[in-house]
């Protein structure tokens, strides 16, 4: 029997496949988005949506409702606009890191409350990230996005809490993704050798600790870090 709907946006790869299919292990009806079609072998329905767009966002709404009551929402879509350090944070790039990042995050809790309400309640968990703790002169705005969004994660734990409604955020470190090999190997070697796991960590256990959230009846307005230990050391 079905849990109910899971809507996870930016699900085709990396850390959010990893979601759609944990998600799909623990009995939900995934609907995911990207603003890409899915690949031919995906296996999850699928939306071509551009978040920074409010349409968008009110036909994945739309969709996800018609598929039954809408359970869990993981916003896990994000970018990266801006990554040579502070001489590339232009006006442009700072505006659509938020845009993405945070804009999008909250409005998808926004219109997706009132159906998670009149299921009874469930469970929203923001994709954040290590370095919106640490921060990162590399990707200074998007370090600071992810800071946002672990600040609206908790301030919506607190507003969202009377209608039966879970807000937490998982916070990735450096996980085996495209995202993180595009660094470079110097990067991927650099920051194993500093993990006190040493290694970088698995999308699937991302999937864990989700796993553990939505069994995790008491927990809101919490941040999970998936790091290795490297947060330990700085980051």
């Amino acid at each position: 029997m079905s849990r109910g709907v899971a809507v996870i946006t930016g699900g085709t790869r990396g850390i959010g496949l990893a979601l759609c299919r944990s998600a799909h292990k623990q009995g939900f009806d995934v609907l995911t988005c990207s603003q890409s079609g899915a690949p031919e072998d995906f296996g999850f329905p699928h939306v071509v949506c551009d978040l920074t767009d409010p349409a968008d966002i009110e036909r994945l709404v739309v969709e996800a409702a018609s598929r039954g009551p809408i359970r869990l929402l993981i916003n896990n879509a994000g970018g990266i606009f801006a990554s040579s350090g502070l001489d590339g944070e232009t006006h442009d790039a700072v505006s659509r890191t938020f845009q993405l990042n945070v804009a999008a995050p909250i409005a998808m809790a926004r219109h997706l409350t009132p159906y998670l309400a009149d299921a009874g309640g469930g469970l929203i968990v923001n994709v954040t990230s290590l370095y919106g703790t640490t921060g990162s002169q590399y990707v200074l705005s998007y370090s600071a996005s992810k800071a946002a969004l672990l600040n609206a994660t908790k301030s919506l734990a607190m507003g969202l809490a009377p209608q039966g409604i879970r807000v937490n955020a998982i916070s990735p470190g450096n996980i085996d993704t495209k995202m993180t090999r595009s660094a470079g190997q110097h990067f991927v070697d650099d920051v194993t050798a500093r993990t006190p796991l040493q290694r970088l960590g698995d999308p699937t256990e991302v999937g864990d600790v989700l796993s553990f959230l939505v069994g995790a009846a008491f927990v809101t307005g919490e941040e999970i870090v998936i790091d290795g230990g490297i947060g330990l050391v700085g980051g």
